[in-house]
């Protein structure tokens, strides 16, 4: 009995959708903890990545760490520059998407550059080993940023998507939608947006129980509402 070629093709196109469902699937990165989707690398091949580094989560990272590291997180930003003599290099910024949003920058020049600089926001990537650099000021919460240049092809690799990243559903004040990131699965507006929410709430609803609490007077026959009565007012 032999299979022919015909049935070989459908069975393989099997297996490559169920991998593909399987792949979409929500999972939690387990050194991360960052919910992930369309999974590039399996969790396996991470494990084994990462068994002889010591992984920091991007809230705890400092350019004073030792001995073999790594560092995963979310593509929230990212902008093309030019260096003093010609050459071009991405600054990226990598967010753990946490309430307290810690986030670290990352240069990539020469080969890094060339072969990521198309990459879409919202994936997930590590960082192993790369050159860290002191934080100036406290911007960062005194994380330091990071440099890869594409000479190990391991010091950046991407791991899938993000399941909750999204962009502020908020309109800035010249009328265009917010550009700031937002983990979906904490809300929909950035830290901004939510305050100035929850401020015209606030004041819509003060104004609401002050009409609520206001005395009713008749005047001239009809109700009104006031602090107090006009000519011939009399309190209902």
């Amino acid at each position: 009995f032999t299979t022919t070629a015909s049935e070989r093709e459908r069975e393989q196109a099997q297996r490559d959708q169920i991998r593909a469902q399987q792949a979409r699937v929500e999972t939690v990165e387990k050194y991360s903890g960052l919910r992930i989707k369309n999974r590039v690398v399996a969790g396996m091949v991470v494990e084994d990545r990462f068994a002889d580094l010591r992984f920091h989560r991007l809230k705890d990272l400092r350019h004073t760490v030792t001995g073999r590291w790594a560092t995963a997180g979310v593509l929230v930003e990212k902008s093309l520059k030019s260096s003093s003599n010609g050459g071009g290099y991405s600054v990226w910024k990598l967010s753990d998407l946490g309430r307290d949003d810690a986030c670290i920058s990352v240069f990539l020049f020469g080969q890094a550059h060339t072969d990521n600089w198309r990459e879409p926001e919202g994936t997930i990537w590590s960082v192993v080993d790369a050159r860290l650099n002191e934080s100036r000021g406290d911007r960062d919460g005194g994380r330091p940023s990071a440099a890869v240049d594409g000479k190990d092809p391991r010091a950046l690799w991407k791991l899938g998507t993000s399941a909750d990243f999204g962009r502020c559903r908020g309109v800035r004040r010249d009328g265009n939608n917010c550009t700031m990131h937002v983990n979906r699965s904490l809300g929909e507006y950035c830290s901004y947006h939510a305050s100035a929410a929850l401020r015209a709430f606030t004041r819509s609803d003060r104004m609401n129980v002050g009409v609520r609490r206001a005395p009713k007077f008749t005047v001239n026959g009809k109700t009104v509402m006031g602090t107090r009565g006009g000519n011939g007012a009399t309190p209902s």
